[in-house]
């Protein structure tokens, strides 16, 4: 429904609830004796059964919003991993926030190509690719003095 994490206005009565959107849109339902602090969902609100809803994750959406190019590996990544979907999300959208984008894409392209979806892994070998550009040694050649 439409309504889900909006604001509402609800007004009781003793024999009915209204619930109003705004001025277009209200929802009168009876009021059920024997309710008071329960959760009771009408059967006309019930989805079908056997169908299920998806729930999108808002971090996928803002993953794919700052680094496009890895949208296969994120869909993938949903069904693969050993962590639940939205933690394995939340931890993507951390890398793709704090490291450069060139790094973690390569980084993902190898691990897609690889069938690797173990993101403490991935962040080592993102990690490993930018470990020269931001952490030069002294003794190497193209790292300065």
């Amino acid at each position: 429904m439409d309504w889900i994490g909006r604001r509402v206005e609800v007004r009781e009565t003793r024999d009915k609830v209204e619930i109003q959107l705004d001025a277009r849109h209200l929802v009168t339902h009876r009021r059920l004796e024997d309710a008071e602090h329960r959760h009771i969902m009408l059967a006309e609100h019930r989805p079908p059964r056997g169908t299920k809803r998806p729930h999108p994750h808002p971090e996928e959406a803002q993953i794919l919003k700052v680094v496009p190019q890895i949208a296969g590996y994120v869909a993938a990544l949903k069904t693969n991993s050993r962590k639940l979907a939205v933690l394995a999300l939340r931890q993507l959208l951390r890398m793709a926030r704090e490291y450069p984008r060139e790094a973690l894409v390569a980084a993902v392209a190898e691990a897609a190509r690889y069938g690797l979806y173990d993101l403490d892994r991935l962040e080592r070998m993102i990690l490993r690719r930018i470990a020269r550009d931001y952490f030069p040694l002294n003794n190497d050649p193209e790292g300065g003095p």
